[in-house]
């Protein structure tokens, strides 16, 4: 025994799976000369350490200050236990004993070290479009369960080859990386083209010679299928919308760098900030005059400009410039992630698919900022931001499954003080979509270890999402539509007692049983009082007015008395529809 040496058992909670956290831990007792060992529990980390007070005090300290990038350290809990004597310090087999709702990583880009590998030519990542280690790379999209090990992600199908095996165990930044591969193992890049496939380097100069052409790639990304091509040529931009049945929405556009969306368009500090957070969303910007061709941006005045976050984007940004980067779906349909369904989309605008065969487990659309008055404002909150929780000043009793609205849907699992957002998937009238939410479910109340006992859902009896939230036998208690948008404001912010909310959010089941909208409640955290509202009037074109800013305000101007409303051209035709 060593003299004044005390044992220790500690819990480490917060993103500490999927960051190199455990490498750090054992790191760092080797520099304090602490025995011991640390293992993956549940989602978070257990320590077993022996060493003198002094030595354990600085090593407890260092664990939050001195945490790798991408860790967010929440709680330390500290035991002492009975002096127990260890030979040097291990990382041990993981377990699941810990009933603690995990806090799991986000997907992250590329990082600085990969990147200067990736173009290192005398590197053996050289070119390896999944170049990654513990501070970059897929995380919460390749996640089956937890604890976060390989053989629970799904690299878990890859056999590392024996030097990434080495550095496995004994390098700087790929110690117990999960997501280690190199150009002899792991995933592998294939480009298919009406069923002839190449592979690796060759597949990857095919696709350059595709895009650069004025061809339209399907590329597969951490969360599902992009279509890819040139943003400057006209030719493919056109394809692309008839591929995707899309007239005048505009397109998202992926820069090989901050300099280059500079020359596209105006960018402050706070959105410089936004473009290079590790979420790396895309950000709408007011446009510059620019070589991309004017299809890409429709009727818009604005860019939706993001940076690449994967090594195989970055690869293609560089080689092909300025890219359009868009979900590999038509519209109104979930983002492809499988590449079955997606080898066997039949469309004559597409070129071929640049995949590999690492499984996807979860889908994820790219997310999509603005900035409003210097504040970051998150328009759908997918890749990158999921599944990290949000923190309100409210704690639930039981788990509650908020179910959202039908529209741009996404749910919510309420645990203790901690709201955990699903990614964006899109509007539930469209089938294949609702039975992505509907797997989202499942796929998030197991990975959490979340048990609803409450069901929250749209007053509306005919909402997908609410017959959804009835199905599952759990206690219902509906939420008037306008009423949910503020309690979410006030909820956000951190709001408390009575609050003037005022809530324009197209149309929603009243408790009169009419439909509502322009609402002005006055709202405490579970009642509100409707103290004014715009008049009732008569609606015309069904769900569409839910949709349609502009057709609800034809409607309300017909009712106003106006003859003539030249913002909207169909304003005649919704006058004939009225007096019918």
């Amino acid at each position: 025994m060593i003299s004044g040496a005390i044992t220790l058992l500690i819990h480490i909670y917060g993103v500490v799976q999927g960051v190199g956290f455990r490498p750090f831990v054992k790191k760092l007792a080797d520099e304090n000369k602490i025995s011991g060992e640390v293992k993956n529990d549940g989602g978070i980390v257990i320590i077993y350490a022996t060493a003198k007070e002094k030595a354990m005090n600085n090593f407890i300290h260092s664990l939050k200050a001195l945490a790798p990038y991408g860790a967010v350290v929440d709680q330390i809990e500290v035991q002492q236990l009975p002096y127990k004597a260890y030979i040097g310090f291990k990382i041990i087999e993981s377990t699941y004993t810990s009933s603690k709702t995990p806090v799991i990583p986000t997907d992250l880009p590329i990082c600085e070290s990969c990147l200067k590998e990736l173009y290192d030519k005398s590197n053996r990542r050289y070119m390896h479009p999944f170049i990654s280690c513990v501070a970059c790379g897929p995380r919460y999209s390749i996640i089956k369960s937890l604890p976060y090990d390989r053989c629970r992600i799904t690299m878990g199908d890859f056999e590392m080859c024996e030097k990434c095996a080495e550095e496995y165990e004994s390098s700087e930044r790929r110690t117990f990386a999960q997501t280690i591969s190199c150009t002899e193992c792991g995933p592998q890049l294939i480009l298919n083209i009406n069923g002839t496939e190449t592979s690796k380097q060759t597949a990857f100069d095919n696709a350059v010679k595709i895009i650069s052409s004025g061809g339209l790639l399907a590329v597969k990304a951490i969360g599902g299928y992009n279509l890819v091509c040139s943003a400057c040529s006209q030719k493919a931009v056109r394809k692309l919308r008839l591929l995707k049945k899309r007239d005048k929405k505009p397109f998202a556009v992926m820069f090989n760098s901050i300099d280059e969306i500079a020359k596209a368009a105006y960018v402050s500090n706070v959105e410089r900030q936004l473009l290079l957070s590790p979420a790396r969303p895309i950000v709408l910007l007011k446009s510059k005059s620019s070589g991309i061709c004017g299809e890409v941006f429709a009727e818009s005045g604005r860019t939706g400009a993001f940076l690449p976050y994967t090594p195989l984007h970055q690869m293609l940004a560089d080689a092909c410039g300025t890219i359009v980067c868009t979900s590999a779906n038509i519209s109104g349909e979930p983002i492809i992630k499988d590449d079955e369904k997606m080898l066997s989309f039949v469309s004559e605008h597409l070129d071929g698919v640049l995949y590999n065969k690492r499984e996807i487990a979860a889908s994820l659309d790219d997310s999509v900022a603005c900035v409003i008055a210097d504040k970051p404002q998150l328009i759908r909150r997918s890749r990158g931001y999921v599944p990290s929780p949000i923190i309100i000043n409210a704690v639930a009793a039981e788990p509650i499954f908020a179910a959202g609205g039908d529209l741009k849907s996404s749910f919510c699992l309420l645990s203790g003080g901690s709201a955990y957002l699903s990614q964006y998937f899109g509007d539930l009238d469209n089938q294949a979509v609702a039975e992505v939410y509907e797997n989202a479910y499942k796929h998030m109340t197991q990975l959490f270890g979340i048990k609803p006992k409450f069901a929250a859902c749209d007053m509306h009896p005919l909402y997908n999402s609410s017959r959804f939230a009835k199905s599952l036998g759990l206690e219902v208690v509906q939420i008037q539509h306008h009423f949910a948008h503020i309690a979410s404001v006030m909820a956000e912010h951190k709001l408390s007692g009575n609050i003037i909310g005022v809530a324009f959010d197209g149309t929603g089941y009243g408790d009169d049983g009419a439909v509502w909208g322009g609402e002005f409640l006055i709202c405490g955290s579970s009642s509100y009082v409707r103290a004014a509202h715009l008049e009732y009037t008569q609606m015309c074109g069904g769900d569409n007015a839910a949709k349609n800013a502009l057709l609800c305000a034809a409607c309300y101007m017909y009712a106003a008395g106006r003859q003539s409303f030249d913002e909207f051209n169909g304003y005649h035709t919704v006058k004939a529809a009225i007096e019918k």
